[in-house]
């Protein structure tokens, strides 16, 4: 499945490969230009899911982790 998954990011150009010859053969991944610009979104997703999907532990939790509520609307 992580094979899979590795293949998929290098063709769509977010990985290099790298074979090193050695015994045993080590392969090395390393992010391009266009996956390291993927980093600042994807630290943002994180920081969402930090505080909105709840862990095993808080199971059934409707409000944010954090203490930071959100507005209420009003209506006229």
């Amino acid at each position: 499945m992580l094979s899979e998954r590795l293949r998929s990011l290098e063709a769509e150009g977010l990985v290099l490969r790298a074979v090193v010859p050695e015994t045993p053969v080590r392969v090395e991944y390393e992010l391009t230009r266009k996956g390291r610009e993927l980093q600042d979104a994807l630290r943002e997703i994180g920081s969402w899911a930090e505080r909105w999907i709840p862990l095993d532990n808080d199971a059934g939790t409707a409000e944010p982790a954090s203490p930071r509520r959100d507005r209420k609307i009003k209506h006229a």
